[in-house]
């Protein structure tokens, strides 16, 4: 057992224990190894300890608590706790609170000096749900600003907060107060700034449906009838007739527009402000737009660009001059845009502002409007003095909460664009990504490169590759002449690594980032730079490339399988066998069809990522460190591409129920603590003769993908640990979520899981058809009553 506990970044010997509780209501208790059942929780209730949060890191099963009272002895002799002690006041004021101010000269003009204060929230504990009059005058008192100067927010992700600017000097006395948990800062946030379709794999799906259905039909010469009579013409026309029926009704059920969904982005604003006078792209689609950052007059339209041009990548749909059609992933969607946008600063970028301190204001708002997708391409960026990566902060608890709360709400976070060969060794380092992307419950998006070879800088036929754009960051090859658009199996250099500050898997999938041509902002004011990332050619559109660009494309797939599990009746399993019972009292047949109709709800967040990452596509990669291998197999999530690249045609068609593949929602109970398990058999060849079913070589083989996903509480660490077992039954083998796809483990085995993820994975080659396999979700830990999973599968 480790001789320190990391909390908020800051690590704290166990050796250092007080020897009672007496000046605190908040204690840690680690256990001796195993999670706390809910046995165990049931008799610390009896001696005051009331659990409020998971915090162990590394392996440690270590909680946060309320305790009342003086002596920690009966707790200290309970033979599964191994460490029980005060929270200490170190562990509140993070170390890269020290950095804070110097966090703050984006958004500052030249000549001004760095603000000699850092804005903070003050994060309480989770049992205080109001901020106590006499705690604010505390807060306000050490800040020596009135109580009227600071900023509370109440029933957040973290409980209270209170938002304030203070000296550096005085943060150790904001971590003595005993109500306060940790001390966050508030930093600011900057821009993550019709190829991409096919890339994504859309037109995978309109070839799939013209190659079953287009019969080519003779032009010129005699006609079907005068060849072969009345007869054979009648029953080609009567086969036509039924093989059209059926293409109709495949376009229909394969529907990817988007269509009945909304979708919201927010970022620095839409076109001219004006849900009536429209870029051409977006024709009577533009249900709301909202100002958070300019309160005034034309405090929606897009003075930057940054914000249509991602509109027109989530849901445009144009016509440009010499490209032909422009659409974007969901081109038949409704947008909701809230506008972040406040004014450029003397490098003419854009300052964001006007985020509340709870961001789940922000996705309500959206989500009270009818949108169930929220894009997300901006974020909180490294520390720029060290490149130090954010660790998870009170916006990504925020994001998550909301979640928890919403899990119909499928939010998406771009990654970054801090990727960089710090070292000049033809990697790009690992650990960049921004704060909010290390969100649990979001989808993290990094960009991928785009296929536009052909394409120079501006109209000076520089090249078009890393170096020009950045030649700071790619000094040196290869980096440096690489082209950026060129190789959609490789992660665009710039794209944020991953893995998170507390070590979790990010980004969770990528899409094109490089040179993607959208819609341009009719107001933008800054016209130098346009032809800069690429000569559109038509006034309307414009290239750009960054994460910020991948993820609208990510968040209008999201709409699209939304879209297409409605179209395949997507309905509560489990809430709808309780109203079909109900409906049995129920006489009339009508009735009953009608309770059923009331089951239907919107399809979770968790399904949504599971279906997308059980779809993409490992890539090859570039720049990878050598741990990778070159040729990254199906099963391997990485912290540069994550699960692979998008691939909508192979989500779609996993949503269809059939022996190859399927999809199911169900939950896990802490009071049974039992695991959730299916059964599946492995897929025979279709023309298996009857006696060959006992030979192996007859049998054929298969490759089974299994992913699990599931919303979990806000928190820095994983709080419902569920693991993804997978067994092939005959051979008394199984396999582990994350392990990779070639190791196995004993039947049983207790090693081998993954300790960080809330989305995990399991790829098995080589099964025999005919084999019995059986799917688990196993609960290792649980902090809540019941956790809601998804979980998708498929046979190739």
């Amino acid at each position: 057992m480790s001789d320190h506990i990391v909390i908020n970044g800051k690590s704290v010997a166990v050796d250092d224990q007080k020897p009672d509780a007496s000046e605190s209501g908040y204690i840690l208790i680690r256990t001796t190894g195993e999670p706390l059942n809910r046995a165990k929780k049931l008799e610390l209730a009896t001696l005051g300890v009331k659990i409020q949060e998971f915090v162990g890191q590394n392996g440690q099963q270590v909680y946060l608590c309320g305790f009342q009272n003086d002596s920690l002895e009966r707790v200290r002799k309970l033979s599964y706790v191994d460490y029980a002690n005060v929270y200490l006041e170190d562990f509140v004021v993070p170390d890269v609170l020290q950095f804070a101010p110097m966090n703050m000269l984006a958004s500052v003009d030249a000549g001004q000096e760095a603000p000699e204060q850092v804005e903070v929230d003050v994060l309480l504990h989770h049992d205080i749900d109001t901020v106590p009059p006499e705690l604010l005058e505390k807060i306000a008192a050490i800040a020596q600003v009135d109580p009227s100067a600071t900023t509370v927010s109440e029933d957040t992700a973290s409980s209270s907060m209170v938002r304030i600017k203070v000296d550096a000097a005085a943060l150790e006395q904001l971590a003595e107060l005993d109500e306060v948990r940790v001390v966050h800062p508030v930093l600011e946030r900057v821009l993550f700034n019709n190829v991409a379709r096919r890339v994504l794999g859309f037109e995978d799906i309109q070839d799939r449906v013209a190659a079953n259905y287009n019969y080519p039909r003779p032009t010129g010469g005699p006609s079907v009838r005068d060849m072969f009579g009345d007869e054979v013409a009648d029953a080609i026309e009567e086969r036509d007739a039924e093989q059209l029926k059926l293409a109709e009704k495949d376009k229909e059920t394969m529907r990817c527009d988007g269509s009945g969904q909304t979708i919201c982005v927010c970022d620095t604003g839409f076109d001219m402000g004006s849900t009536t006078d429209v870029h051409d792209a977006f024709h009577d689609r533009v249900k709301g737009l909202y100002a958070w950052g300019r309160l005034g007059n034309n405090g929606t339209n897009d003075p930057d660009g940054h914000g249509t041009h991602v509109c027109g990548s989530v849901l445009g749909s144009g016509q440009h001059v010499t490209e032909g059609t422009v659409h974007g992933a969901a081109p038949a969607a409704t947008l909701l845009v809230q506008s972040m946008f406040v004014r450029f600063n003397y490098a003419t970028q854009s300052v964001l502002g006007g985020y509340p301190p709870d961001l789940g204001q922000l996705f309500q708002q959206a989500y009270d409007a009818g949108a169930r997708v929220h894009s997300n391409s901006w974020g909180t960026p490294m520390l720029p003095s060290t490149r130090v990566q954010r660790p998870y902060d009170t916006a990504a608890a925020s994001i998550d909460k909301f979640v928890w709360d919403h899990q119909d709400m499928t939010i998406v976070f771009a990654a970054g664009n801090e990727g960089q060969d710090a070292d000049l060794n033809g990697t790009v380092n690992e650990r960049s990504l921004g704060a909010e992307a290390s969100a649990k419950n979001c989808i993290t998006v990094g960009a991928c490169e785009s296929y536009r070879p052909d394409l120079t800088v501006a109209k000076t036929n520089a090249p078009y590759s890393y170096g020009t754009f950045w030649p700071d960051r790619y000094a040196k090859n290869p980096l440096k002449d690489d082209h950026l658009a060129d190789n959609p199996e490789g992660v665009a250099a710039f794209s944020s690594r991953g893995p998170t500050a507390e070590n979790r898997l990010k980004p969770d999938l990528v899409a094109c980032g490089t040179a993607i041509l959208s819609a341009k902002s009719r107001c933008k004011k800054y016209q130098t730079s346009v032809d800069k990332t690429g000569v559109s050619g038509d006034t309307r559109y414009m290239y750009l490339s960054g994460t910020s660009m991948a993820t609208p494309l990510v968040s209008g797939c999201c709409a699209v399988v939304r879209q297409a599990l409605y179209d395949a009746g997507y309905a509560d399993v489990q809430e709808e066998i309780n109203l079909q019972q109900n409906a049995v009292m129920e006489a009339d047949s009508e009735k009953r069809s009608q309770h059923v109709l009331e089951t239907r709800h919107n399809p979770t967040a968790s399904l949504i990522k599971a279906l997308l990452i059980n779809g993409a596509v490992p890539i090859r990669g570039q720049y990878m460190p050598e741990y990778l291998p070159k040729e990254l197999p199906e099963g391997l999530p990485n912290p540069h591409s994550g699960f692979g690249r998008v691939n909508i045609a192979a989500t779609l068609a996993n949503i269809k129920q059939t022996d190859y593949s399927g999809w199911t929602c169900n939950t896990v109970h802490e009071e049974e603590e039992k695991a959730f398990f299916m059964l599946l058999s492995v897929p025979l060849p279709q023309n298996i003769a009857e006696g060959d079913y006992h030979k192996p070589e007859a049998r054929g083989v298969k490759t089974l993908k299994v992913t699990m996903a599931y919303t979990d509480l806000p928190g820095a660490a994983l709080a419902n640990d569920l693991n993804l077992v997978v067994v092939n039954v005959g051979q008394s083998k199984e396999r582990h979520g994350n392990q990779g796809p070639d190791k196995e483990f004993a039947k049983g085995s207790k090693e081998g899981f993954d300790r960080n993820n809330n989305v995990e994975q399991v790829v098995w080659p080589d099964l025999q058809g005919g084999d019995m396999i059986c799917i688990l979700v196993k609960p290792y830990r649980l902090m809540s009553e019941r956790v809601p999973f998804a979980l998708v599968w498929k046979f190739t």
